[in-house]
């Protein structure tokens, strides 16, 4: 029986050359097949949480197009990152303006090495990065029915369990921090219920007024 893969859908960027490795995950697109499965495959040169740190900041940035975007959000590890989704939060519902959060975000992964991306890395990854993106509809086969029968016990494993090991607590500045709100702090500039002052582009513009600049 010949399984013939289809692509519904492709994206390139940059011409690839040389050594590459392929990541996957499932797709939320519906199969044309009866039995059949969709997945993403992207082909690139960089780790998975590399391309999936740029597709983020990508989206953040609203560079992304809407095939990155689908790609993107059908990786379940995204939705579980709370600086990406408050990132989100704050710049659609919360209204903060994208220059303000970027800094913001340049001060979690300066202070706190939250894994995100800086705002002049992204702008390097852009002309760096290359990558193909597809979204293959693959049918598959039936799997065969289990009996339920073994040959002996030792077939399925031992049953013994031995003691169980609770983790050690810890003091970690950076749980702190993850506990906090990365919300507020991305929204109203406070970390902990402490204010954070920072310098960003959003000071407004500048006159000179007896030879020394000041605000407006």
């Amino acid at each position: 029986m010949n399984l013939q893969q289809t692509s519904l859908v492709e994206v390139r960027v940059g011409n690839l050359q040389g050594p590459r490795r392929e990541l996957r995950w499932k797709s939320s697109t519906s199969s044309r097949n009866k039995s059949g499965v969709t997945f993403w495959e992207i082909t690139t040169r960089i780790r998975k949480q590399k391309f999936l740190n740029f597709l983020k900041y990508k989206h953040f940035v609203e560079e992304a197009t809407l095939t990155e975007q689908r790609c993107l959000f059908d990786n379940f590890e995204v939705l579980r990152d709370q600086v990406f989704i408050d990132s989100l939060i704050a710049n659609k519902v919360n209204k903060v303006p994208l220059k303000l959060l970027k800094t913001r975000l340049d001060y979690l992964v300066q202070k706190f090495g939250i894994n995100f991306l800086e705002s002049n890395t992204y702008e390097k990854y852009k002309t760096q990065f290359v990558y193909k993106i597809r979204e293959i509809d693959s049918p598959s086969r039936k799997p065969k029915k289990y009996s339920g029968w073994v040959k002996n016990s030792s077939s399925v494993g031992s049953k013994r369990q031995g003691p169980r090991r609770e983790p050690i607590p810890g003091f970690n500045v950076k749980e702190i921090v993850r506990e906090s709100s990365y919300l507020e702090f991305l929204t109203v500039g406070e970390l902990m219920g402490r204010p954070v002052s920072l310098k960003h582009p959003d000071d407004g513009p500048k006159r000179v007024r007896n030879g020394r600049k000041t605000l407006k």
